[in-house]
């Protein structure tokens, strides 16, 4: 089921609070609105960040587990995401974020500085 509010979607497995404060600072910073929704672990990155962009009304999701974060959206003919991110990279993480909210607005992709 989609969600009804347009929204980046973030499902994680970790409960990593520096990590998700790290994404979600870089999608604020592009003004776009998000939701964080909490699962069990044992779920990859990957899979959840499928999930959330299939959830997503504005089809583009971040996924989290424990050692990585990844960014899908449904227009991949691939189930492999659009970026990933080591959880420990927080400055990648931010980017990560910032580059989700980014492909919403339709405007060029910041590098990795």
């Amino acid at each position: 089921m989609k969600s009804i509010k347009p929204a980046i979607l973030i499902y994680t497995s970790s409960r990593n609070e520096k990590v998700l404060k790290e994404l979600c600072a870089g999608i604020e910073e592009e003004g776009v609105p998000f939701e964080v929704n909490m699962f069990k672990e044992g779920f990859k990155a990957e899979e959840l960040s499928r999930k959330a962009a299939e959830s997503s009304i504005v089809e583009a999701g971040i996924g989290v587990d424990r050692d990585k974060a990844c960014f899908y959206c449904t227009i991949l003919k691939t189930k492999d995401p659009l970026m990933k991110a080591d959880v420990k990279a927080d400055k990648i993480l931010r980017t990560l974020g910032s580059n989700a909210a980014r492909y919403i607005k339709k405007i060029p992709f910041k590098l990795n500085e």
